[in-house]
C-alpha cells in the first residue's frame, strides 16, 4: 500500500493512495479531516479488539471504516446500494469504493499522517 500526502493551496492535507486503496485516502480527505477526533476513535477501538473476535464500525458522511481483529475495511456509503436495483447482466464497479488493508499497514499510515500534519 503506497500512500503520499500532499497540502492543498489552503494549507489541508490530503492523502493519496496507490491503486486499490484509493477510498482509504478519500476516508482520511473527507472523514478524518471532518472530524479529526475520528483517528482516536479508530485507534482506540483497534486496541479494544485484539486478541477478540469482536467488530466495529463508525458509519460517516460518505465512507464506513470497519475494524475486526486483523483487518480494516473501508467502504463508500453508496455501496450499500442493492444488488437488485442493477439491470440483468450488469455488475457494479466497486474498485475505487471498498479497500481492505491489515492493521500493521494502515496504522503505519495513520502514523505517517499524524507525522506529517505536525511539520
Amino acid at each position: 500500500m503506497e500512500y503520499q500526502f500532499v497540502k492543498d493551496i489552503e494549507g489541508g492535507v490530503r492523502v493519496q493512495m496507490s491503486m486499490d486503496h484509493e477510498v482509504i485516502g478519500q476516508w482520511f480527505n473527507e472523514e478524518v479531516n471532518a472530524h479529526p477526533a475520528l483517528l482516536d476513535e479508530v485507534i482506540s477501538a483497534a486496541t479494544k479488539l485484539k486478541g477478540t473476535e469482536q467488530q466495529w464500525q463508525h458509519v460517516g458522511r460518505e465512507y464506513t471504516i470497519a475494524l475486526s481483529d486483523d483487518e480494516v475495511m473501508v467502504q463508500a456509503n453508496l455501496l450499500a446500494i442493492s444488488m437488485d436495483e442493477l439491470d440483468e447482466g450488469m455488475s457494479y464497479y466497486d474498485q475505487e469504493s471498498l479497500a481492505f488493508c491489515g492493521f500493521e499497514d494502515f496504522f503505519a499510515l495513520v502514523d505517517a499522517y499524524r507525522l506529517f500534519l505536525r511539520q
